[in-house]
């Protein structure tokens, strides 16, 4: 009974601490609700764009040095542009990111709006 009145103070207390931190990227997410903004419900829906999308996420999914930020960017096809939105953790995982689209897209137009964070 001790063990499990322990067990029930340490969650409790890891609750609340996890629940005064804020996501790092609220920010972010704020800014993408703004008027103007592209976001993933304009992905195109043609069967290149959805192909040109699906081979960039698997790319870089496959890359198992990419923190998770860089895992969860969004990547949305529009015509014949690709836009890469959200936080990665570095300039070099930045740069990292932009080599697996670009091998992937060769010359089509690659428009990154993802920041880094630390």
């Amino acid at each position: 009974m001790k063990t499990l009145a322990v067990l029930f103070l340490v969650v409790l207390s890891f609750s609340k601490v996890t629940a005064s931190v804020d996501p790092d990227n609220t920010a972010i997410n704020q800014r993408d609700q703004k008027a103007g903004e592209l976001t993933a419900d304009q992905q195109s829906m043609s069967q290149q764009g959805m192909e040109v999308t699906q081979k960039i996420r698997q790319a870089i999914m496959k890359d198992k040095t990419f923190s998770t930020y860089a895992q969860n960017i969004k990547v949305i096809t529009v015509g014949s542009a690709v836009t890469l939105k959200g936080p990665v953790r570095s300039e070099t995982e930045q740069k990292a990111i932009m080599q697996k689209v670009k091998t992937v897209v060769g010359t089509a137009t690659v428009i990154d709006e993802t920041e880094v964070i630390r």
